[in-house]
């Protein structure tokens, strides 16, 4: 029953923290315009 390879949850989940780490630094460094934002938030 179980169609996924032993790691894939876990590289689905460190793709995940990566894009989200991204996110962060992106909101952080003030770039994003207003409508960016609250896509981002």
């Amino acid at each position: 029953m179980n169609q996924y390879r032993k790691n894939e949850p876990e590289d689905a989940k460190t793709a995940l923290i990566s894009t989200l780490h991204k996110c962060g630094k992106m909101q952080e460094s003030g770039r994003l315009q207003s409508s960016q934002k609250t896509l981002n938030d």
